[in-house]
């Protein structure tokens, strides 16, 4: 704890998650999301999540008349994109 607590001293701001590191370096981590390139059907669900919040993958998929296998391959790329996150137990919310 030494040294974290000397480089706390001389300035250092704490990082607990990436969007920390955006906002020191004046990034707006809003105008990131928005450069975010969508494939397929990810806006849909995207667009799904913004307006519902958090959702079942059953919900999802009855909103959206998706199939099963297709919605969960568009969850997990939206995971790895780091637009969404798994919330436990078949739910879902944006970041």
């Amino acid at each position: 704890s030494r040294g974290p607590n000397f480089l706390l001293k001389q300035g250092a701001i704490p990082a607990t998650e990436p969007s920390d590191i955006l906002s020191f370096m004046g990034i707006d981590v809003k105008e990131v999301k928005k450069e975010i390139k969508f494939d397929g059907k990810e806006e849909e669900v995207f667009e799904f999540l913004k307006e519902n919040g958090t959702s079942s993958i059953d919900e999802i998929r009855e909103g959206l008349k998706i199939e099963t296998g297709e919605l969960l391959s568009i969850l997990l790329n939206l995971e790895i994109k780091g637009i969404i996150t798994n919330q436990g137990q078949g739910f879902y919310s944006l970041k």
